[in-house]
């Protein structure tokens, strides 16, 4: 299937759950905004809270006589002699028939139902209030309790710590909430794989499993303390061992999973992963909560039913998984992403020193083809008029020669026949040109003939030796070319000429630069050139054979 099909499935998930979760804390948000303001008296009943001391600015009461007539207002505030400020409503018309809750459904969602709190609605809107104020005091708050029904709503006033409110969303699945912890997982898992890089391979397995086993018991530590590992259990020593021992089966499982599916393209792979982690988490969580209650027996005595517990125990588990499955999911792309790059970097750079090559050889190849060229047909010029004879030689050998060199320029590979065939006319030019001063020979095993080896392999070798080649004290330039097997998966071509031995400190002419960048670009890590002088001066190169196209 398509790249995209398995991301879509990732990404959906994660979105999904990220927006039921802001669902979930919009909708309780909206439940919870405004909250009845009641007090109890010594009798237990409930009583309204509207009074100095308890009632704050922006609280909002509704006012009910014998006829069932409303109004509502709002309070402005407390002014410095005692008296509460407060400003009346224009058009009761505008409040629910049923006043027991702030907020009511709006409409049916997808997931989750959209709450709307109408006392908030009402009370942001500045249209639903007249401009007069009205002050109260003690007697007219008195009057008003005894004579009527009074209701108030307030803001909720979060008086949590920070610590606990934080859990409190947490537990809410705020989606900001969800993706700190998501970016805090990830950034573990970063930390984690970079210590992992430099501890050597051997042990890299056990390192993993002692730091995951440590952070999933210090997890539970926390989670038990801190985190209410569940607030319809009491926190005995099974909640601290299931944490451990439940999560330490996930990781080990999902390793093994891992390592089932590592054949598998790097998308799939993530998918199963993915899904992989929250079934086994909330798998193993649901299966603790049947322990609990029906084995531990640590089920509180609140008004809860198990369609509840049960509901609570899948929310609980999914949330905490799908961002541990998020966090792995994304650590993970973000390198497959880098090594992609690294990976296209390379490439270039392969591709852009192939080209520069492949410039500089045809450039090299056109050099040589030219400067020969030019000095075989002043050697013809200079020749025929003395010696027709060889100068009918030299213009088939040279014809010989520029066949092989242009009827092939297609190809990069040729024999190791052709080469030598191709480099004897090269050679029996030259040796007409300058006479007796120049010999040579060849020794190819016939086992060799039919190797393939880059085009004009030979020829800057003869050409160097030639140049370098030269005895002055026999007045004469002999070379010698061997072509052998060396082993069963070598290619041993070497170059003798009669020049002097090579000096430690020589500097690599044009001929030699041309040979390395073949040989790099054909034989990567497959090559070996060497300058012999002992027993005899020679070009030695061997060439593996298993890198050679026959």
């Amino acid at each position: 299937m398509n790249k995209v099909f398995w991301y879509s499935l990732i990404f959906a998930a994660i979105a999904t759950y990220f927006y039921v979760g802001y669902s979930v804390s919009s909708h309780w948000e909206a439940a919870v905004k405004y909250g009845n303001k009641v007090t109890h008296n010594n009798s237990g009943n409930q009583i309204p809270s509207l009074n100095i001391k308890d009632t704050r600015e922006g609280d909002f009461y509704i006012i009910i006589d014998s006829l069932k007539n409303r109004k509502y207002f709002r309070v402005i505030g407390l002014t410095s002699d005692s008296l509460l400020c407060i400003n009346f409503g224009k058009d009761a018309s505008v409040l629910p028939k049923i006043l027991d809750y702030s907020s009511y459904i709006k409409s049916q969602g997808f997931f989750i139902d959209e709450r709307v709190n109408w006392v908030d609605e009402l009370m942001k809107n500045d249209e639903n209030f007249n401009d007069k104020l009205d002050l109260l005091g003690v007697n007219e708050i008195d009057s008003l309790l005894n004579s009527q029904e009074v209701i108030g709503f307030g803001l909720n006033d979060v008086t949590y710590t920070p610590g606990y409110n934080f859990m409190f969303k947490y537990a809410l699945a705020y989606p900001s909430i969800l993706g700190l912890v998501i970016l805090l997982f990830l950034f573990i898992i970063f930390i984690f794989e970079k210590i992992l890089s430099i501890i050597p391979t051997k042990k890299k397995q056990l390192v993993r499993y002692i730091f995951v086993l440590s952070a999933i018991l210090l997890y539970a530590l926390f989670n038990a303390h801190y985190m209410g590992f569940s607030q319809l259990f009491n926190t005995g020593w099974h909640a601290y061992l299931f944490i451990f021992i439940s999560h330490s089966f996930v990781f080990f499982i999902f390793q093994f999973i891992s390592q089932k599916f590592s054949h598998k393209d790097f998308e799939v792979r993530e998918f199963i992963k993915f899904i992989t982690i929250i079934f086994l988490g909330v798998i193993f969580q649901f299966i603790f909560k049947l322990i609990s209650i029906f084995i531990l027996e640590e089920f509180v005595k609140y008004d809860y039913n198990y369609t509840n517990i049960f509901f609570i125990a899948l929310q609980q588990a999914f949330k905490f998984w799908i961002a541990v499955a998020t966090a792995n999911f994304l650590h993970n792309l973000i390198r497959y992403i880098y090594t992609l790059r690294r990976k296209s970097k390379q490439l270039q750079a392969i591709t852009s020193d192939a080209q520069k090559s492949s410039d500089a050889l045809h450039q090299s190849e056109t050099n040589v083809n030219t400067h020969f060229l030019y000095n075989s047909l002043h050697a013809i010029a200079a020749l025929a008029p003395v010696a027709p004879d060889k100068t009918e030689t030299l213009a088939l050998s040279l014809a010989k020669y520029y066949r092989y060199a242009t009827n092939r320029n297609d190809e990069t590979w040729i024999s190791v026949e052709d080469e030598i065939e191709a480099l004897s006319a090269y050679l029996e030019v030259e040796k007409i040109r300058m006479g007796e001063k120049l010999s040579y020979d060849f020794h190819v095993k016939n086992d060799v003939l039919s190797f393939k080896i880059p085009k004009f392999l030979l020829q800057p070798l003869a050409e160097n030796a030639i140049k370098y080649g030269y005895n002055s004290e026999n007045d004469y330039t002999k070379i010698s070319i061997i072509a052998i097997k060396n082993g069963d998966d070598v290619l041993k071509i070497s170059v003798f000429d009669s020049g002097k031995p090579f000096s430690d400190n020589m500097e690599i002419g044009t001929g030699i630069k041309y040979i390395n960048d073949q040989l790099k670009r054909f034989y990567p890590d497959r090559h070996t050139i060497s300058f012999v002088n002992e027993p005899m001066k020679c070009v030695e190169i061997l060439l593996n054979k298993k890198n050679m196209y026959k």
